[in-house]
């Protein structure tokens, strides 16, 4: 009877991470060679979060509450050559493609490495322990 109700549990749990999707989809990153494919890739992985994410709460999302989401999806994703993309994307993309929704979405992204670079472990804590 254990060995069942163990079975069942494997194959009804979720094993993905969560945002699993918008991972696949920033992953894609590092295969991109032109600007405006990473800027599109970043936008894509931005929707995705957004609609994962709208699905969970029943209120509008503002950049405040997709931040953290960012910042657990740069962790989540494995790109080794993400500074050399972010660099890239800014220096090569269109001056008008930067003024659209596309340039927010990578001034999110750049914001999210940038945090994840510099932050300390004193900052971690702060949000990861418990202040009783």
């Amino acid at each position: 009877e254990l060995d069942t109700d163990l079975a069942k549990f494997y194959d009804s749990y979720d094993w993905n991470p969560p945002f699993i999707e918008a991972i696949d989809i920033l992953e894609k990153l590092s295969y991109q060679t032109v600007p405006s494919d990473m800027l599109k890739t970043v936008h894509d992985t931005m929707r995705c979060i957004h609609d994962l994410a709208s699905v969970r709460v029943s209120s509008d999302l503002g950049a405040d509450d997709l931040f953290p989401i960012w910042l657990y999806v740069c962790i989540q994703s494995y790109i080794p050559n993400i500074h050399s993309c972010m660099c890239f994307m800014e220096f090569y993309s269109s001056p008008v493609e930067r003024m659209t929704q596309l340039g927010y979405c990578l001034t999110t992204f750049q914001a999210a490495v940038n945090y994840l670079k510099n932050v300390t472990e004193e900052e971690i804590l702060k949000f990861t322990t418990n202040k009783t």
